[in-house]
């Protein structure tokens, strides 16, 4: 622990945390570098190279260019909050599935979107109130009056008055007044609400670092996180037309200063709206999964399925389960999109629907990237980085803190997708396992080596997975452990050798009293495309060249 806390310390030091921002250059680079093409292309190789191709039944994938219609449903299709996960920056621009299939789509090609459905049971899509709802006291302009202040207490005269039409602002790190990095501010909105319709609405705040709702002079939600945004909502009962006082404080302590004054009217049928959307297209994209708003640290949630951020159960929320099953009813051409941040259990998509996507959260460029897959101009070529199981029933219970059961190391069962496993549109053949030296001293090494085919019609990537197995171990050992990997792009036709590196020091397992141990002896070499498909295997001795 003192080692790790000295890294991490020294890390931030050298990082500036702990100096003035007008003494840290890193402070000094402005947005426009962040934001540079050059950076933008990152993000986009990035998110392409995260995407998993987990199903493709019959090659439903890529979709062809002269569909007629698509329609995109689904919860997670069009939130920019599906893109960024936790602790992440703010992008100045995100692309959402829905908006990168638009873009990739040929202009003959009529693009449909629904949501569908909620994320889970009791979450409704919120969204900022519209300008129109709101009213400055005593003014007929729409949206709030503003003030803000240079301090964190609201106190004293406002550095800055002026009608907000949206409470809808993401500062990128600055402050409002200053435009400098990390200066603290508060900022108060008030006037009135005003429904268009009757009936049951969800009011709640988005924001960072501090804030508190109040309607009509009651608190109906606050937050004071210092971690990441947080989003606290309440249902409330509220009449048309009539005018309901609204006030919004927010305080920013430092970095990330950001806050959204959000809604959600009275839900129409989502699922008949969507149904009514994909009996028009001519293939369907679901995009569905989980949300950092769901899955994360220290959230104000308890719902089915969910707890504080932490999950209660591994399978895909039962309203998307549900509007899935009704999708693929309908006889289309199917194909599910997941954006989520931790595996999820879609038992009866891998075995109903022809052809899933396993997205992440894939930051600023994910829609763009996503479109890129679905339509051939990218071939996918990510590997599951975790194991994908059935259900909870895989699985020891949560408090059982032991190993065993548990990921590929230890899981002797069959997964639903198995650690490191992923399609392309194309197909490699590995062969021809080498090992050099077959003997390794304990503080040496052996080169692992295979020939690498591109046998398919396009250009892809395949992931050279290596794997060891400690066969006849003494010591209770995993099933397996990787050792290495390397992504390689072939073109069709392209043999090359990949070559991966094998260190003894790697080679050790925990004895009885906590103590990693390289132990001389055979080591069984098992290379493949997955944890669940290794064709080439050999072996290695450990030598320990002390002994006598």
């Amino acid at each position: 622990i003192d080692r790790s806390v000295e890294r991490l310390f020294a890390a931030r030091f050298r990082l500036g945390m702990f100096d003035p921002p007008e003494q840290v250059p890193y402070a000094q680079i402005p947005y426009e570098v962040v934001d540079s093409p050059r950076h933008r292309a990152l993000a986009l190789q990035a998110a392409r190279e995260t995407l998993v191709l987990l199903k493709n039944e019959g090659k439903l994938l890529p979709l062809p260019g002269n569909l007629r219609a698509i329609a995109v449903i689904g919860p997670n299709a069009d939130s920019p909050d599906v893109l960024l996960g936790n602790y992440n920056g703010t992008p100045a621009t995100t692309t959402t599935p829905l908006a990168g299939i638009r873009q990739k789509a040929l202009p003959s090609t009529r693009v449909y979107y629904a949501p569908g459905c909620t994320l889970a049971e009791g979450v409704v899509p919120l969204q900022p109130i519209p300008a129109a709802c709101l009213r400055p006291a005593g003014g007929s302009r729409a949206g709030l009056m503003a003030h803000y202040y240079a301090n964190t207490e609201l106190e004293g005269e406002p550095a800055l008055a002026r009608i907000d039409r949206l409470v809808d602002f993401a500062w990128k790190d600055t402050s409002p007044l200053t435009g400098r990095w990390g200066d603290p501010f508060s900022a108060r909105w008030t006037g009135s609400l005003i429904p268009p319709q009757s009936g049951t609405y969800r009011l709640g705040v988005y924001g960072h670092s501090g804030y508190r709702l109040y309607l009509d002079g009651e608190i109906l939600v606050e937050d004071g996180s210092i971690h990441h945004p947080v989003l606290a909502s309440a249902e409330v009962q509220l009449e048309a037309r009539r005018l309901y006082r609204l006030c919004l404080e927010h305080v920013s302590c430092g970095l990330d200063p950001q806050v959204q004054l959000l809604w959600a009217p009275p839900l129409p049928d989502l699922a008949a709206q969507a149904l009514e959307v994909a009996g028009r297209a001519d293939a369907i994209v679901a995009v569905m999964g989980l949300s950092p708003r769901l899955e994360g640290e220290e959230l104000p949630i308890k719902l089915e399925g969910f707890a504080g951020g932490d999950r209660t159960d591994i399978a895909l929320p039962e309203p998307q389960e549900r509007l899935l099953q009704q999708l693929a009813a309908l006889g289309k051409p199917l194909v599910l999109v997941l954006l989520n941040g931790s595996a999820l259990a879609v038992s009866w998509a891998a075995e109903h629907v022809p052809a899933i996507v396993e997205a992440w959260y894939p930051g600023q460029a994910g829609g763009e990237a996503l479109a890129e897959v679905l339509f051939g101009e990218y071939n996918p070529g990510g590997r599951l980085p975790v194991t994908f199981y059935h259900s909870l029933d895989d699985l020891p219970p949560f408090e059982d803190y032991r190993m065993e059961g548990r990921t590929y190391r230890f899981f002797d069962g069959q997964p639903l997708f198995p650690f490191g496993y992923g399609l392309s549109y194309t197909e490699f053949r590995l062969e021809n396992l080498r090992i050099a030296p077959v003997d390794v001293p304990l503080g040496g090494q052996a080169t692992v080596s295979v020939d690498v085919t591109n046998i398919g019609d396009r250009s892809g990537d395949e992931v050279v997975q290596l794997y060891v197995r400690h066969a006849g171990a003494a010591a209770p050992s995993p099933i397996q452990e990787l050792k290495g990997f390397s992504r390689t792009t072939l073109q069709p036709g392209e043999r090359r050798t990949v070559s991966l590196v094998l260190k003894a020091g790697q080679l050790g397992m925990y004895d009885e009293g906590g103590q990693y141990v390289v132990q001389p002896g055979s080591v069984e070499v098992l290379v493949g495309s997955s944890s669940a498909d290794l064709p080439l295997a050999g072996r290695l001795q450990i030598v320990d060249q002390g002994a006598h």
